[in-house]
């Protein structure tokens, strides 16, 4: 092993710096520690809040009959309807030929990803000229905007027409919402 000519010109730093650096670095440990218990706090906290505004509050109005209500307190409930949809990843295709063959391929987005360096500036200009054959990455994407689709299953049901739900991962869910008084 090569001797350590600058050795003796080190000083090894002031015991107290070295505790300010072990404190500081226990410190940290804890803080990671306490951010994921919050983080495992917070995501039991949203599930408490979507079982209640999304199953219990809205099941109970429904059995009793109401879709608004104002409690003696002064809370206002209301239950409404609301769409939600996630295209599964292997059903994207089918979905997006579904949407084509019903005439909606209008709301379909196309995005072209290329994945270029600084140096590639030049070329990321004339890429339109010169896509697939200077650029064999390319990928090609479609999609479709969530509040688009949302809305427009949302038409699609209101008008009583059949819509593929499984399909693009749709669903509507009844949702309470509770407006405390100011």
């Amino acid at each position: 092993m090569p001797e350590d000519v600058y050795a003796r010109y080190r000083k090894d730093p002031p015991a107290t710096d070295m505790q300010q650096l072990r404190s500081l670095a226990q410190r940290q440990v804890e803080a990671e520690v306490e951010v994921e218990k919050a983080e495992i706090a917070l995501k039991k906290a949203k599930e408490a809040l979507e079982t209640v505004s999304e199953e219990l509050l809205p099941n109970e109005m429904e059995r009793i009959g109401l879709e608004t209500f104002k409690t003696k307190e002064g809370l206002k409930i209301q239950v409404r309807s609301t769409i939600y949809c996630s295209i599964p990843k292997e059903k994207k295709e089918e979905a997006m030929q579904w949407l084509i063959d019903n005439q909606q391929g209008g709301m379909i987005k196309r995005e072209v990803l290329v994945s270029l360096t600084q140096q590639e500036e030049v070329e990321a200009m004339a890429l339109f000229l010169i896509l697939k054959k200077a650029f064999p990455n390319v990928k090609i994407d479609r999609y479709v905007e969530s509040s688009t689709m949302r809305a427009h299953i949302a038409e699609e049901l209101e008008e009583g027409r059949p819509f593929p739900m499984q399909l693009f991962g749709a669903g509507a869910v009844k949702k309470a919402k509770v407006e405390v008084p100011a």
